[in-house]
């Protein structure tokens, strides 16, 4: 804990190891210093597998006026077989697709802090040459952003 009005470190908390090592497991994929790398790549490919996935899904028009693409979300209970599968397949990924895109995005933001911009999310309080890999903790200087 800071004070704001002197930057006096008043109080420090210890984290726990198995919580640094769920952390860096869920970061970083205990792959230092290159797993964060990794994890936005997978962020990138899982983004471009779903929005490829709802290209592939989006219905014919004519599904579209007649009402008929309810469907495609949904498994026959008459399916057996290969139908099933591919019903269940169409269905599952489009009712998952929002929470996928979200993870994949959101990790791929927290990642590569280049794309924050894109996003709209602000960058932290050095510039981007300049970051370290986020186990770092180093204090920072009184007065800078994000103190």
């Amino acid at each position: 804990m800071v004070d704001p009005t002197h930057a006096a470190i008043l109080r420090t908390r210890i984290v726990p190891h198995i919580l640094r090592v769920l952390h860096d497991l869920h970061a970083d994929l205990l792959l230092l210093p290159y797993g964060q790398q990794a994890t936005g790549v997978m962020g990138v490919l899982l983004s471009v597998m779903a929005i490829t996935g709802l290209i592939l899904w989006w219905p014919h028009p004519a599904l579209w006026a007649s009402g008929k693409w309810r469907r495609t979300i949904t498994v026959s209970p008459r399916a057996r077989g290969y139908r099933l599968w591919r019903e269940a397949h169409l269905s599952l990924g489009f009712w998952t697709l929002g929470m996928m895109l979200f993870l994949a995005l959101s990790g791929t933001v927290l990642a590569f802090p280049f794309a924050r911009p894109l996003f709209g999310v602000q960058g932290g309080d050095r510039p981007a040459h300049t970051r370290t890999h986020h186990a770092d903790h180093t204090p920072a200087a009184p007065g800078e952003q994000g103190l």
